[in-house]
């Protein structure tokens, strides 16, 4: 007989189909692998804190004063550049217009005509503080007329109204921003206000076109003309002022931290320690990783980053385990084994104990016992349990109803009364087990049967 581990084979289906009966402790692993995970995270940012919080004896003492010199102008010189970061980045948070997408900014826009205008009236005592704004030879009419809506508009009681349509207290700046007053053409003026959402850039033109129907009076009282709405429009649209001014931050950002790395490129080892000292004192962090706003969510990062690996170490780890005891597993897997490792025909498979099921099996033993043909059968196993015997009683019925003898037995190896039986019987079946009928029992059985002349007409697997 060919040895039968030569012809084993891993069957990557069952293998599958075994860890996913499984997965009830994969998922409780996997929780426990994340909770670790995430401790181990949290833990380590903590520590990195506290050690980064630790004093350390001053290195001072070692410099000279030329070198103490050049580390308080570096100290100096990155406070400059600290604060002026947090001033673009506190811009970058706050204002409105770098929340809009500049690739899809809702956008309105009114366009007025500029009519029966005639010369700047400068004499005008009234509106001489407005009068005075571009009062150049070299300024069209239009544009001293535009140049006069656009103060009106910047004025802070406009900015109040645009401010409460938001409904935000922001600082003026970010207000006037949102919206700009343009010559279009010879004797247009167009007026454009951006918002967050749509209806809040039509709230903004809205705020906008009140404030310049109040303010025409005066500004007709500086340079005579008349005013008269053409069209109004509210949509999505690209606005390369927008993107602009998104990519001017994120590079004013990167410009002033990238001079920061480089103030202390010029000092030695113990000036660097130094003036890690002087600023810890000031409570400002030496780093690229200054954005107070960005660490904040840096540990939860972090500790989300370690969550995952845990989570994710904990189910390849099982998966490697369950897969090694699959692979080592001494018992039968499939009814490949059967077929293809120790040559034995497979009748079937006991899935449950339906009546289909049980026909189908005791149809198939007659068949062979008729085949063979055998009148006196015996049914034997490797493996013995309660369920392995309710099994023989149910199939040993079944096949009594289709007038073929068929007797139940032990093991062989360990009962020599079914021994004797199989013996004076005209072949056996053998019922085996998935996952508890050893594969080096049912060698042993063949053995025996090869020794003592017993025919082996089958097997039945049994999966339940």
């Amino acid at each position: 007989m060919n040895n039968y581990r030569d012809s084993l084979e891993i069957d990557l289906k069952d293998l599958f189909s075994f860890l996913v009966r499984h997965m009830r402790f994969f998922v409780i692993v996997m929780v426990i692998g994340c909770t670790l995970g995430s401790g181990y995270g949290f833990m380590k940012e903590n520590l990195s804190n506290d050690s980064g919080n630790k004093k350390e004896d001053s290195v001072k003492p070692l410099l000279t004063s030329k070198e103490i010199y050049e580390v308080n102008s570096s100290v100096n010189t990155y406070t400059t550049y600290f604060n002026r970061y947090n001033e673009v980045l506190k811009y970058k948070n706050e204002s409105p217009l770098m929340e809009i997408d500049g690739y899809n900014a809702p956008k309105s826009t009114c366009t007025y005509v500029l009519s029966g205008y005639g010369p700047l009236n400068s004499a005008n005592s009234e509106a001489g503080s407005i009068t005075n704004i571009n009062n150049t030879s070299e300024k069209s009419v239009v544009d001293n007329i535009i140049n006069l809506y656009t103060v009106e508009v910047n004025k802070e009681e406009t900015v109040d109204k645009v401010k409460k349509a938001m409904g935000s207290e922001l600082d003026d700046r970010y207000i006037r921003e949102l919206y700009s007053i343009e010559k279009d053409g010879c004797s247009l003026m167009t007026v454009t206000a951006y918002g967050r959402t749509l209806d809040e850039s039509k709230d903004n033109l809205s705020q906008l076109m009140q404030a310049i129907e109040e303010k025409s009076g005066d500004v007709a009282k500086s340079v005579k003309h008349d005013i008269a709405i053409a069209t109004t429009s509210s949509n999505y649209e690209k606005s390369t002022y927008i993107i602009t001014s998104k990519d001017s931050i994120t590079a004013q950002l990167k410009e002033i931290n990238n001079s920061m790395m480089s103030v202390t490129g010029n000092l030695n080892g113990n000036q660097k320690s130094y003036f890690t000292e002087l600023l810890n004192k000031s409570d400002i962090e030496y780093g690229i990783e200054i954005e107070k706003e960005e660490k904040q969510g840096f540990e939860i990062k972090s500790v989300l980053k370690y969550g995952i690996f845990g989570c994710v170490a904990a189910a390849f780890a099982l998966v490697i385990i369950y897969s090694a005891m699959y692979v080592l597993s001494p018992t039968v897997k499939t009814e490949d084994d059967l077929k293809y490792a120790f040559q034995i025909p497979v009748i079937g498979t006991v899935q449950n104990f339906d009546a289909d099921n049980l026909n189908m099996l005791s149809s198939g033993i007659c068949a062979t016992a008729r085949t063979t043909p055998s009148s006196n059968v015996f049914i034997v196993s490797s493996y013995m349990d309660e369920n392995v015997e309710a099994i023989k009683i149910k199939i040993i019925d079944k096949v009594k109803e289709k007038n073929v003898k068929l007797e139940k037995g032990l093991s062989m190896l360990t009962d020599p009364e079914t021994l004797d039986k199989a013996i004076a019987s005209d072949g056996i079946v053998l019922l085996e087990t998935i996952r508890k009928s050893r594969y080096e029992d049912i060698e042993k059985e063949l053995e025996l049967c090869k020794n003592y002349n017993i025919k082996v007409l089958g097997a039945v697997l049994n999966s339940l």
